[in-house]
């Protein structure tokens, strides 16, 4: 519940953009993804 009011909030005061919650459920997911992609450049 709070982070759909931050998210309400923060997208109208400040424009936030947030993806759909179905694909924000797991920020491991998204952190592993971009430690993947940084490996590979290396």
């Amino acid at each position: 519940m709070s982070n759909t009011i931050l998210r309400e909030h923060m997208s109208s005061y400040i424009g936030t953009v947030f993806s759909s919650t179905e694909f924000s459920s797991d920020n491991a997911v998204g952190t592993a993804l971009l430690a993947a992609i940084k490996d590979a450049m290396h």
